[in-house]
């Protein structure tokens, strides 16, 4: 064999070789060495997150003819604190974070206010809540009714309207009646349209709560036959922060030894309360405790610092 012919043969093997060659070299100077210490250790047990539970709600109230009422409010009290205002249907919806018997206080307007229980089988609708027609006025021998229409405003100590206040409002001199009934809108005007010319005491309740003593913001006379006034409400607000998100706070009047509605906390751990009347106040989370004196005006409060500190 020539030396030509040999040349090329090998060549062609080297041609041959060379991709075989070239996966060698990369393997060698190309892979990075395996340190297993670098690999991110597998969780022990993997996190999930439950969804906050969910209990709806639906309360059909109805007029004492027994049509929907559907210019009615619910105010639930018990076992959160939720208002809710009438579908056209007749029916009050909301959804609740726990279970338990149903507190509420309902009202549509010409109605008594009616403040009951349902128990939790009965939050579908299925029992109506009927409302009783306010009394007719019980006029004296002699005596002459005449009907004055009457407006009441409320503002806060830095003159701000105070919306959703309830107000029950009775003649002066018959403390013991039925009360006219009226919720304050967004300007913090409250209407009362068949109110007599008497003269008027007005009882102001905090939004959403049952008239009771740890929520009265205050107490005023209305003289006879006037037909506007206006009342400054000495009330509080609090900011409180540092809560558990999604959680409930509890809290009641500690210098009235009376319970408030439960309140859930915002998915950012805060709340806000108020308007409510000053007053010694006692808030619990997770059976963590915080007193706080609340003031006339507007404060915030660290919920975890001030724990902390009280405990």
């Amino acid at each position: 064999m020539s030396a030509f012919s040999t040349g090329r043969i090998l060549r062609g093997i080297g041609w041959l070789a060379l991709p075989f060659l070239t996966i060698v070299l990369i393997l060698h100077f190309g892979a990075e060495p395996f340190d297993p210490e670098e690999m991110e250790a597998m969780p022990e047990s993997l996190e999930v997150a439950t969804p906050a539970p969910n209990f709806p709600v639906a309360v059909k109230l109805e007029r004492a003819n027994g049509e929907p009422a559907v210019n009615g409010v619910v105010l639930f009290f018990a076992p959160q604190l939720i208002a809710s205002r009438m579908d056209e249907a007749g029916i009050a919806h909301a959804s609740m974070s726990v279970e338990g018997d149903l507190k509420f206080l309902a009202f549509a307007p010409g109605h008594m206010l009616k403040e009951g229980l349902l128990p939790a089988s009965a939050r579908f609708g299925k029992t109506p809540v009927r409302l009783a027609l306010l009394p007719e006025p019980v006029i004296e021998p002699g005596e002459k009714l005449v009907f004055l229409p009457r407006q009441i405003t409320l503002v806060d100590g830095d003159d701000n309207p105070m919306h959703n206040v309830l107000l029950l409002v009775r003649d002066l001199d018959r403390p013991g009646d039925e009360p006219w009934i009226a919720f304050a809108n967004a300007q913090g005007i409250a209407q009362i349209p068949d109110a007599t010319t008497k003269a008027l005491q007005v009882q102001a309740y905090a939004p959403g709560l049952p008239p009771r003593k740890a929520s009265l913001l205050g107490a005023w006379d209305m003289p006879a036959k006037q037909v506007e006034i206006r009342f400054q409400v000495d009330a509080a607000y609090v900011q409180v922060d540092g809560l558990p998100p999604q959680g409930l706070l509890a809290w009641k009047r500690s210098d009235l030894l009376q319970l408030l509605p439960m309140i859930q906390i915002s998915g950012d751990g805060e709340i806000a309360l108020g308007p409510m009347p000053p007053g010694r106040y006692r808030l619990e989370v997770n059976q963590r405790t915080v007193d706080i004196d609340f003031q006339a005006g507007r404060q915030s409060l660290n919920f975890g610092a001030a724990a902390a500190a009280q405990n």
